[in-house]
C-alpha cells in the first residue's frame, strides 16, 4: 500500500543492470501476424458484445466477473470458449492457427508457441503433429512429463514447444531455438517479456524472431497495445466499468 516509500527506502541498496547492458546478444525482431475472424467467430463475438452492452448500469458486476467476461472474448479469437459444460469449439480451424501453420511451411526450424489457455495449447499440439513432434508444457501436465518434453525440445528431438508463459516463462533455457509465436498473450507484461527471454539468452547466436498473433479489430489488438504500455491488465480491470470494457473489446 506504500510502494513509493518502500522503493525509496531500498533504492540506496540496489543496483539495476539491464540485459542489453550486460550481455552481447543478437537482436530481437518483432513481427505482427494479423488475421480476420472467421464468420462463425464474428457471430459469437458480436453476440457476446451485445450481451455485455446490455449489462451497462448493472452495479453488482464484480471485478472478477468482468475479467471472466473479458476472458471469453480472448478465447473466442482463439477458436473455442470454456463454458460450464466444457470446451465449446467455435471454429475448428481458427485463422490464427492457420496463420502459424502457413508461416511454418516456409521453414524447417524449431519453434516455440506461447498460448494463454490450456485448451489452446492442446489444440496447437494436435495441429502441429503432421509437421513434427510437438510437446506441450502447462500446469496440468505432471512435472516428470513436462521435464521430458522440455529436454526433447532442447535436444532437438521435438520440433515444437507449445507452452503457457505462466508455467514456462521463467527459468527455462530454450536458446536452441530462435523463432517463437504468441498465439494468445497473457495479461501480465512481466510474464510476456520473460517468456520471450527464454530463447534470447546467453548462448543464442541467431537473431530471435517473436511473432505476435492477433485477430483484427478485436480484444487481441487491445491487449497487445496495453502490454506495450507495460499495463498489467488484471490490475486495470479493478476500476473499469462495463462500458469501458466494451471499448476494449
Amino acid at each position: 500500500q506504500r510502494m513509493p516509500e518502500l522503493m525509496g527506502r531500498i533504492a540506496p541498496h540496489c543496483f539495476r543492470a539491464l540485459k542489453k547492458d550486460c550481455l552481447d546478444l543478437p537482436p530481437e525482431i518483432y513481427q505482427d501476424l494479423v488475421v480476420a475472424l472467421s464468420p462463425a467467430q464474428e457471430k459469437v463475438y458480436a453476440s457476446m458484445k451485445r450481451s455485455l452492452a446490455a449489462m451497462i448500469g448493472d452495479t453488482i458486476v464484480t471485478a472478477a466477473n468482468k475479467m471472466a467476461l473479458f476472458t471469453k472474448f480472448r478465447q473466442i479469437t482463439g477458436g473455442s470458449i470454456i463454458t460450464d459444460s466444457g470446451i465449446e469449439v467455435i471454429e475448428k480451424d481458427p485463422p490464427k492457427l492457420d496463420a502459424i501453420l502457413a508461416d511454418l511451411e516456409d521453414t524447417d526450424e524449431q519453434a516455440i508457441i506461447w498460448a494463454a489457455f490450456t485448451h489452446e495449447i492442446d489444440m496447437i499440439v494436435r495441429a502441429l503433429a503432421p509437421m513434427g513432434i510437438a510437446v506441450a508444457f502447462h500446469g496440468d501436465i505432471p512435472d516428470k512429463e513436462r521435464e521430458a518434453g522440455k529436454l526433447a525440445f532442447q535436444q532437438g528431438k521435438a520440433r515444437f514447444f507449445v507452452a503457457n508463459p505462466a508455467a514456462a516463462g521463467f527459468g527455462l533455457n530454450l536458446q536452441n531455438c530462435h523463432l517463437d509465436y504468441t498465439y494468445s498473450p497473457v495479461l501480465s507484461p512481466a510474464q510476456t517479456w520473460q517468456a520471450w527471454a527464454r530463447n534470447h539468452r546467453p548462448g543464442q547466436t541467431d537473431k530471435v524472431v517473436h511473432k505476435r498473433l492477433a485477430a483484427k479489430g478485436t480484444v487481441d489488438q487491445r491487449v497487445w497495445e496495453l502490454l506495450a504500455m507495460k499495463t498489467d491488465i488484471r490490475e486495470k480491470f479493478q476500476g473499469l466499468s462495463i462500458d469501458e470494457i466494451i471499448n476494449l473489446v
